[in-house]
């Protein structure tokens, strides 16, 4: 076989095993979690920001569809605008917890 051939077979399937790896990894800490009753907080940051203003575009406009196209154009802006104090809670130890546990318990 070509090297190129080899190579990309190569890189697929090392993509393929790393993709299944991060898929049992929060697969696994859900199972334990759930088993455990312990919530998980940890995707909650990155879903409230879309979840939230998607809807109320909902509530505002009855349109589920324009809803789905505002809300991606508002949390952009929102992360554009939060991004210097994510950096700023990046550089200093114990302050990422309080910053990802904050717009989930303020949302």
């Amino acid at each position: 076989m070509n090297g190129l051939v080899l190579t990309l077979i190569f890189a697929v399937l090392n993509n393929v095993g790393y993709g299944l790896l991060l898929l049992l990894l929060p697969s696994g800490l859900t199972n334990v979690f759930g088993s455990l009753g312990v919530p998980n907080f940890v995707h909650a940051p990155f879903y409230m920001p879309g979840a939230y203003p998607a809807y109320e575009r909902v509530q505002l406009t009855g349109n589920f569809r324009i809803a789905l196209l505002i809300a991606p154009v508002l949390d952009a802006a929102l992360g554009v605008f939060c991004a210097p104090a994510w950096r700023l809670c990046r550089t200093r130890p114990g302050m990422i917890v309080r910053a990802a546990a904050l717009p989930t318990v303020a949302m």
